[in-house]
């Protein structure tokens, strides 16, 4: 048998219901099926997904294990994982038809890339696009070590886009793996991305090749957000990844604080202010009115925006605020808005 070029990753955990559309977005690449092959490792889900990928049978290897969270399912993936090159895709999401076909094109024509992303279209439940991701016209490219360490050291330190605009190569992906599975059950392709932009130059396709789907359950908005469920998804991913960072880079290098994150301040903001410590949440407020000052990439008006959120999400009750959030998230036109008054170009 022919190795493949590409091996696509799909990591699933109770996803039944979206998993067809995604291994089909596989199945149908324009990139010849002799040169791809695709994996889906099942992170002990109870719903219907085993039955889903019976249909599948003869085209898709199929990898079931016990609920060990994110990291150790693509772990469990990329081991058995035969291309030259790996593309990941969360369950939910979904390529589209040329995606593997221009990743590979990009990185024929630029050698010794680490990693390649690409920008995607947030749509929702039924699949009407609301948005492209992320919010700011380009991502970040090239040696991306120096910036990843003066902002924090974690994947916010970067404009990037989420796990299914990924692809690294194989030999790449050996140097950094396996992904440390107690520290990430959640946000495991945060250590990817940061432990590459250590190592090799990033590259980016600036237009969108795939979507994300925001349905309510997702990490990011997910609805009944509490101060353990931050710390546990958020704060503690966040803190680790920078922490394996600074114990990469040379001793002689500046030292690294996450607290120059201001995703992570964010965060740790609704914390404190959900756990009634409404003193340390504007201690937080104060110290991303800090961060952003010191953030040389980012416009003025963008400051702005992230500033009146942040304001919002203080004055707001929790309940209120998260409502807020999803109907943002779901609202073409709100977008829309907030990108001519304060994207960063």
């Amino acid at each position: 048998m022919e190795t493949p070029r590409v091996s696509v990753v799909i990591t699933t955990k109770d996803y039944a219901r979206f998993l067809p559309q995604a291994i089909e977005s596989v199945l149908r690449q324009s990139l010849a099926s002799s040169h791809r092959e695709l994996i889906v490792v099942d992170d002990g889900s109870v719903d219907d997904t085993a039955a889903v990928m019976k249909r599948f049978e003869g085209r898709v290897l199929y990898i079931y294990q016990e609920n060990c969270g994110q990291a150790a399912a693509l772990n469990a993936g990329l081991k058995v994982a035969g291309g030259e090159f790996v593309a990941l895709l969360d369950a939910d999401d979904y390529f589209y038809e040329t995606k593997l076909e221009e990743v590979l094109r990009k990185f024929e024509t630029h050698g010794h890339l680490g990693m390649v992303h690409h920008r995607l279209d947030v749509v929702n439940n039924e699949g009407s696009m609301t948005h492209t991701g992320p919010f700011r016209a380009r991502l970040d490219e090239g040696w991306l070590g120096e910036q990843l360490i003066r902002y924090g050291g974690t994947w916010n330190a970067f404009v990037s886009a989420a796990t299914s605009a990924l692809t690294f190569p194989r030999s790449a992906l050996e140097e950094i793996l396996p992904i440390p599975e107690s520290d990430f059950r959640t946000m495991a392709d945060g250590y990817l991305v940061t432990q590459m932009a250590l190592r090799r130059p990033i590259g980016a396709v600036h237009r969108s090749l795939g979507a994300y789907r925001v349905h309510g359950k997702n990490n990011w908005t997910v609805a009944a957000l509490t101060p353990e469920l931050i710390r546990l998804r958020y704060l503690r991913p966040l803190e680790r990844v920078s922490e394996l960072v600074q114990a990469r880079v040379p001793a002689s290098a500046a030292q690294i604080h996450v607290r120059q994150d201001r995703t992570y301040i964010e965060y740790r903001c609704l914390a404190e202010k959900m756990e009634g410590r409404f003193a340390g949440a504007l201690k937080s407020f104060g110290l991303l009115v800090r961060a952003l000052r010191r953030d040389s990439r980012i416009g003025r008006s963008h400051k702005l925006w992230r500033l009146l959120s942040t304001l919002m999400m203080l004055a707001l009750p929790v309940s209120s605020y998260t409502r807020l959030r999803q109907w943002y998230t779901r609202n073409h036109f709100a977008y829309r808005l907030r990108t001519k008054l304060f994207a960063t170009k």
